[in-house]
Parts: C-alpha cells; sequence; structure tokens
C-alpha cells in the first residue's frame, strides 16, 4: 500500500469516528429536544462548526449554527441542566476524532474556555421577566466566549 492511499485511510476513518461520535453525542440530546429534530439535520453545521475550531476562527464557533442549535435543544430548562449540557457539549468538543486533544489544540481550548464560562457565568442575576433562562444562558455564555476570543 503506498502512502497516499494510506492517507485516505486513515482520514476515511478519522470521518467516520467523528460521525459515529456525532450521531452517539447527538442522538443522547435529541431524544429530550425539539420535537422534528433528527441528527442528520444538523450534521452539516456541525462540520462547519468543527472547521471554525480546526481553523482557529474561534469568534464564529461561537457564534455558528451549530452552536446555537445545540444550546437551544432544551427551550425550558433550568440554569444546571443548562450548565451541564455546556459540559457535556465541550467534552465531546474536546474527545472528538483521533488524537485531536493535545494541550494547546484549538478544540480543547474551546472546550476548556466553554467549561470556565460555564462556572462563571450567572444568568439568574441578568435574566428580564420577558426571557426565558435559556436566552439568558445562551446570552452570557455567548458574551462571555466572544470576549475571551476576540
Amino acid at each position: 500500500m503506498d502512502l497516499s492511499k494510506f492517507k485516505t485511510l486513515l482520514v476515511k476513518e478519522e470521518e467516520l469516528t467523528i460521525r459515529t461520535q456525532f450521531n452517539s453525542f447527538m442522538g443522547d440530546l435529541i431524544n429530550g429536544g425539539k420535537g422534528g429534530v433528527t441528527v442528520d439535520d444538523l450534521y452539516d453545521d456541525f462540520q462547519i462548526f468543527v472547521d471554525g475550531i480546526d481553523s482557529s476562527q474561534m469568534y464564529e464557533v461561537v457564534n455558528s449554527k451549530f452552536f446555537h442549535n445545540i444550546m437551544t435543544l432544551k427551550n425550558n430548562a433550568r440554569e444546571r441542566e443548562l450548565r451541564r449540557l455546556t459540559y457535556d457539549l465541550s467534552y465531546f468538543i474536546e474527545e472528538l476524532g483521533h488524537d485531536r486533544t493535545y494541550y494547546d489544540s484549538p478544540q480543547v481550548i474551546v472546550a476548556r474556555t466553554l467549561r470556565e464560562v460555564a462556572d462563571i457565568i450567572e444568568p439568574r442575576k441578568s435574566k428580564t421577566s420577558k426571557e426565558s433562562m435559556n436566552e439568558a444562558w445562551r446570552r452570557e455564555l455567548i458574551s462571555e466566549m466572544e470576549q475571551r476570543f476576540k
């Protein structure tokens, strides 16, 4: 087997691994989330999200359609549930693929920053009476992430 065929095989294996990880992560979320949304519906947005991480476009990552969709899957969630969702997303990002988890990789930085931000934001303090906890959580989370990645 020549080197180019081996490289192609590795790329395909990586893609399959990522798709399997995505299906597992999203399957668990969608079971308790929006009706009518399927794992396949979100995969293209997920690929754009991962490309943003890989190219270190961190500002675009937190403003991506995939990030927005994940954070709105549980519209009636309490703060604790939203913090758990954010943690779950961060661990999913950190463990994505094969051997991409070296300490200063973009995906580890995004994952670690998500957890740090989830620990410090307090959306109850800034939530308006017309705003759901989910909306307040997303606003606070995105605002803090944008400040860190600008």
